[in-house]
């Protein structure tokens, strides 16, 4: 049986982290058609100008589309130009051309008029409603609309309301027509008002149906990358009509199975520019992930449902805990006296110290995870979290003795679990810490797919004789400097601006003025700065310690100061490493507000007695490090950059 289609057929251009794709095919009716076209024939009433390359249209007539109800009129067709932000949160609409669109007038032919299924595209409501003028009784008419339309044609709107069966919308949009932020009511609020189901859309957190008795959620299909999110909701709509249309009866069941299958749709559709990746689609990969997604969905009456229907898999979440288990393993040693799956972990304290202390600190990884989403390479966040860790407690003079872990995400994949874990153990066994336990938490609602929140916890021990707290230093110690491997973890938020939306870059680029790509020069490791400044305590040549973190030089060296005293920072005795150059002058950031949010090359600074500090420095170089002296204490308060 047939599906009827009504929106528009334009020619977009449209910029993403991932290129530029411009005059290629768009408008909702071909996101629509392309997906629907999958399942059952398509009839398409849309217009164009005489200017339109109607060669683009072939693809969807060989996959049985009938074009016969595209007008062709003199004139200029409709043109769209939009521009996506670095993680996709937000679009910058670039042109609007709405040419021979703006006069549209839909005339459906006669036989469409016996369709089984009419989709409203998102065109004026009044429109709209002459399209269902001209039908006959077909068995389901769903409704797009838009913000525009609720807020300047509302009146027409709710009258439409009262003719379809399904309303299909936003999160955004249903809070606008209904004024009730809930979901939930706010669709019983647009039931009372006309159609018997509504459909919430929530980007990647996937989609809600909501019918008489219950609703029922379909998460978003989980792709590795996102390359043109514009058509995914028409090819969503396309992927829920098509399905339907191939059923006997548009049951409630029927309308679940046909949200598994909208959603594949829009997964298609973000995964290249325009509707490329329909061209050459196989319907068996389509087959594929309709059936992984809905053992994901869980589809079964209302009665049934439990925690993974709710988006919670116990199941994945016991692969994941078996693939982590031999590297959490690998970290343990004599005095880790717990295993994995104890409530909580326990550890003997050390001999051999007269007077412990126990120093502990919690970090995390902040909006460099966002390009480990975007590159998909997951192995290097876990050590750069211990990592972190590791050097906040260095600077108090301790060793760590143990490591846990928060790994919080909206769907479990074993495979990224295991890759964020594998960093994290490796680090440990690096540093000479047990990783002695963690949580791994499924929050659906409240991470997207595909993304997760990641978090650290150590414990390490020192000799209250041997704490760092700023009391030993004094004015003409000298400053001594470790180089960094990059950004560490700090600086990201404005860092991803000017690489992903000022300088239009994507995770695979060649990083300009290096070697490297992108993502291998953003993701560089937070390194550790134990194995070199270790001996260094245990000569009792360090007087202090900062880290050189989130506010850069001035904002850190002042915490490990004394009383009364300042620093002095030589910064030409150092050529910061290359990619801070690339960002200050991409960005336009002033050199104040550079050393401000970035480390510029130096991750760690050591105060020690002037004396000492050329034998400190050749100490440092013969265990492989990059050192030199910075600057020394002076004096005052506050840092210097000289």
């Amino acid at each position: 049986m047939s599906t009827l289609v009504v929106g528009s057929v334009a020619l977009d251009t449209v910029e993403t982290p991932f290129g530029r794709a411009e005059g290629v095919l768009g408008g909702s009716a071909s996101f629509f058609a392309a997906a629907a076209s999958l399942y059952q024939p398509v009839q398409v009433v849309a217009v164009v100008g005489d200017d339109f390359p109607l060669a683009e249209l072939e693809f969807l007539r060989d996959r049985g589309a009938d074009l016969s109800g595209l007008q062709i009129v003199p004139g200029e067709s409709f043109r769209w130009g939009g521009a996506y932000n670095a993680d996709f949160s937000e679009r910058e609409t670039l042109f609007t051309t709405l040419g021979v669109f703006a006069d549209f007038s839909p005339r459906i032919p006669a036989p469409f008029r016996e369709a089984r299924i009419v989709s409203l595209g998102n065109i004026h409501p009044v429109l709209q409603a002459a399209v269902l003028d001209q039908v006959s009784r077909p068995e389901l008419v769903v409704c797009d609309t838009m913000n525009y339309w609720i807020e300047r044609e509302r009146e027409a709107l709710m009258r439409l309301l009262q003719r379809i069966d399904l309303l299909m919308v936003n999160d955004s949009e249903i809070h606008q027509l209904s004024g009730i932020a809930d979901p939930g009511r706010a669709a019983h609020w647009v039931r009372q008002h006309g159609p018997r189901w509504v459909v919430v859309k929530e980007g990647a957190r996937g989609a809600l149906l909501f019918d008489d008795n219950s609703a029922f959620r379909c998460p978003a299909y989980p792709v590795s990358r996102v390359v043109d999110p514009t058509g995914a909701g028409d090819a969503f709509a396309g992927g829920f009509a098509g399905y339907l249309a191939g059923v006997p009866r548009c049951t409630g069941e029927a309308l679940r199975q046909a949200l598994v299958h909208a959603s594949v749709m829009g997964s298609f559709a973000v995964e290249r520019f325009s509707l490329d990746r329909f061209r050459d689609l196989d319907p068996a990969e389509a087959t594929a992930r309709v059936g992984t997604l809905g053992e994901q969905a869980a589809i079964r009456p209302p009665a049934g449902l439990d925690y993974r229907t709710a988006g919670v898999d116990l199941e994945a979440a016991d692969r994941a805990k078996q693939t982590i288990k031999s590297l959490v393993a690998s970290t343990h040693d004599r005095h880790t006296l717990s295993g994995m799956g104890s409530f909580g972990g326990m550890y003997a304290v050390p001999e051999g110290i007269d007077a412990p202390v126990l120093v502990s600190s919690a970090d995390g990884v902040g909006t460099k995870l966002k390009v480990a989403f975007l590159s998909g390479r997951h192995d290097t966040v876990g050590a750069d979290l211990v990592n972190h860790c590791v050097n906040d407690i260095l600077v108090q003079g301790a060793r760590p003795l143990f490591f846990l872990d928060y790994l919080a995400t909206g769907g479990m994949d074993a495979g990224v679990v295991g890759q964020v874990v594998s960093g994290v153990a490796r680090a440990c066994r690096e540093n000479g810490c047990a990783l002695l336990g963690g949580e791994t938490a499924q929050m659906p609602d409240f991470y997207a797919a595909g993304e997760y929140d990641l978090a650290g916890f150590i414990v390490g021990i020192a000799e209250r004789a041997a704490l760092l707290d700023g009391s030993r230093t004094r004015a003409g110690d000298a400053l001594v400097a470790l180089a960094s491997t990059g950004l560490h973890t700090n600086g990201y938020t404005l860092a991803r601006r000017i690489v992903f939306d000022v300088l239009g870059l994507v995770a695979e680029s060649p990083f300009p003025d290096s070697g490297a790509t992108v993502a291998e020069t953003l993701l560089a490791v937070h390194r550790s700065y134990l194995g070199s400044l270790g001996p260094e305590l245990e000569r009792g040549a360090v007087r202090a310690l900062a880290h050189v973190t989130g506010g850069g030089i001035p904002g850190n060296l002042p915490r490990s100061l004394g009383p009364g005293l300042g620093a002095r920072v030589d910064t030409a005795s150092w050529q910061p490493p290359g990619v801070f150059a690339v960002l200050a002058q991409a960005g336009g950031v002033e050199r104040e507000e550079m050393y401000r949010v970035f480390n510029m090359g130096v991750g760690m600074l050591v105060a020690v007695a002037p004396e000492e500090a050329d034998g400190m420095v050749s100490r440092l170089r013969a265990r492989g490090e990059e050192a030199w002296i910075a600057g020394e204490i002076v004096p005052g308060s506050g840092v210097e950059l000289g």
